[in-house]
């Protein structure tokens, strides 16, 4: 009789666990219901384009507002047949159609390079893919404007999966974002002149292959974004560094009229007037033949030879012009040449003229944001006191002038500019340092493109300046990250997580993302009261208020260092 009770008791006991275990569960997946009732029954979905089916992922963000929004990444998306074997130095082939859907990966794919950031190990020359990351808000009927990002790195290394806009940043600034790859260093510029007869007639004659493979990407969206929700008449292109330079390229191109509308250069450097193949030839064309032992023959012999060795051969014997900027490129230039950075050739086909040049931009009502940071290059350790940062400019600027001017640029860098936020006592040797390497290498030379741009009357400029450091780097006077350094603007609006994945994201840093994002999409969307505002003028952009120049940025300045032969060094002037 007990073991029959027993047993009733047991029975009763999992009788009762069994129904509260079905009851939570239902509890639990109605709740689960309820709070994703937008989310699709799949956590992957199929887009149709042109070239065939392409598979998303699904991405549930939480936006600056802080409402949450599925995004779909596509990622590694051929635009292109890979540039191997005969399409070495080539201009990309358009990809063909596939019969299979493209499956999800999330494998990386970088480009051939000498030197990866990150360790990345896995390197390759079928690389021509671009990632897609669109809102759930864009459709086909409803589209969004197009953010189109080329990523910097000097044009000799980097990713579409390095910094790039991701899917927060995507739904926070209400565009769908394309981030692309494009060959680098030696696989995307050579120019030498077996190259010029062989390719005879065809694209790409005399190299620029990396900026065809961006025209080619831009061909791409414009034929199958809106598939992806994009609006193929909004295209926005960005870039930073080396990707700011390819935006100036883009800009004066034959070849990329009605692929874009406008564009964002951040700290850009432009193409020198003296960057001609024929000079690009006579740099590294017979020392790079000569080590890869293709010296020999007739022009497309040679050609054959260097599109036979294996692609570590080749980055073995990359020449150093071709490498990204060395040590001497982060420094306070002597007067000097450097020949270290990848060269856009003056080709007159892709590249057609310097920019700089009033009378010849080919796209028309294109409207372009150009900024670049208050330090792009990095504190020095001499600098930190005022013998020590004497010691260190004073034979750097002599190799270009004399004491008079010496003492004039010293007394100029001294001073407080109106509306600074910087106090007087705020003006450190290292902020002297900082600022005045910052405008030779890049800060003046920009004045100069924004105002020849200024002249052409079917373009409208706009010039931003960032000056404010990540708030917990303000204190330390010797670190890189203490300053507004070169790409801290992208690294802000990308939303500060690839250059410093760890770092603490304070109230401060927050308002200036927002601030940064706002400006963007101000231009991208078309804001009348931007265009009013800011049309040929500077912004200057902080946490807590965005200041306007109506003359360019360190005037005064950079007419003593342009009239002393300082900005003969800048970037832009490195071929």
């Amino acid at each position: 009789m007990a073991n029959k009770k027993g047993l009733l008791i047991a029975t009763l006991i999992i009788l009762i666990i069994v129904v509260a275990v079905t009851l939570a569960l239902v509890f639990t997946l109605k709740k689960d219901d309820d709070n994703n009732k937008s989310l699709p029954t799949s956590s992957f979905k199929v887009v149709q384009t042109k070239q065939g089916g392409i598979e998303g992922k699904i991405i549930k963000v939480t936006r600056d507002d802080g409402k949450t929004e599925n995004v779909y990444r596509f990622r590694n998306v051929p635009y292109a047949e890979p540039p191997i074997g005969d399409l070495r130095w080539k201009a990309p082939k358009p990809i063909q159609k596939q019969s299979k859907t493209l499956k999800y990966s999330d494998q990386q794919i970088w480009c051939a390079q000498i030197q990866t950031p990150n360790n990345i190990i896995n390197i390759t020359e079928d690389c021509l893919i671009l990632t897609i990351r669109q809102p759930e808000s864009a459709t086909p009927d409803q589209p969004l404007p197009v953010l189109f990002w080329i990523h910097g790195g000097a044009l000799a290394r980097g990713s579409s999966d390095w910094y790039y806009p991701d899917e927060q940043t995507s739904a926070s600034l209400g565009m769908v974002t394309v981030s692309i790859n494009y060959r680098l260093g030696i696989f995307g510029f050579l120019s030498i002149k077996e190259l010029w007869s062989t390719n005879d007639g065809e694209e790409g004659q005399y190299g620029n292959f990396g900026i065809l493979d961006m025209i080619e990407a831009l061909k791409w969206v414009k034929m199958n974004i809106q598939s992806f929700g994009g609006d193929p008449n909004k295209v926005t292109i960005l870039g930073e560094s080396g990707g700011g330079a390819a935006v100036f390229s883009l800009i004066t191109s034959p070849l990329t009229d009605g692929l874009f509308n406008k564009a964002i250069a951040a700290s850009g450097y432009p193409v020198s007037l003296e960057t001609t193949y024929q000079r690009a030839d006579s740099r590294y064309g017979s020392s790079f033949k000569e080590d890869l032992r293709c010296s020999n023959g007739n022009d497309g012999d040679v050609m054959t030879c260097l599109r036979e060795k294996t692609m570590t051969s080749i980055l073995d014997k990359d020449p150093s012009m071709m490498r990204p900027l060395n040590e001497s490129s982060w420094v306070f230039p002597f007067n000097r040449r450097l020949n270290d950075y990848p060269i856009r050739v003056i080709d007159d086909e892709i590249i057609n003229t310097p920019l700089g040049s009033p009378g010849k931009y080919l796209q028309k009502d294109l409207k372009v944001l150009i900024g670049n940071t208050a330090a792009e290059l990095p504190p020095q350790n001499a600098t930190k006191t005022i013998q020590g940062l004497e010691e260190f400019l004073k034979p750097r600027i002599l190799s270009f002038t004399d004491m008079d001017t010496y003492e004039e640029l010293m007394n100029l860098y001294r001073q407080k500019r109106p509306d600074d936020k910087t106090s007087p006592a705020d003006i450190t040797p290292q902020l002297v340092y900082l600022q005045m390497a910052a405008d030779i290498v890049l800060s003046c030379q920009t004045n100069d493109i924004v105002h020849n741009i200024s002249l052409e009357s079917n373009l409208t400029v706009y010039r931003y300046l960032h000056s404010q450091p990540l708030s917990e780097n303000q204190n330390d006077d010797n670190e890189f990250e203490s300053t507004a350094y070169h790409g801290i603007d992208t690294d802000v609006l990308f939303g500060i997580k690839y250059y410093y994945p760890d770092y603490n994201i304070t109230d401060s840093d927050q308002k200036l993302i927002l601030n940064f994002r706002q400006i963007v999409k101000d231009f991208v969307y078309g804001a009348p009261e931007f265009e009013t505002t800011y049309t040929n003028k500077t912004i200057e952009f902080w946490d807590d208020r965005i200041l306007t120049w109506d003359k360019p940025y360190h005037e005064k300045e950079c007419k003593v260092l342009g009239d002393n032969g300082f900005l003969k060094r800048a970037w832009g002037q490195l071929g």
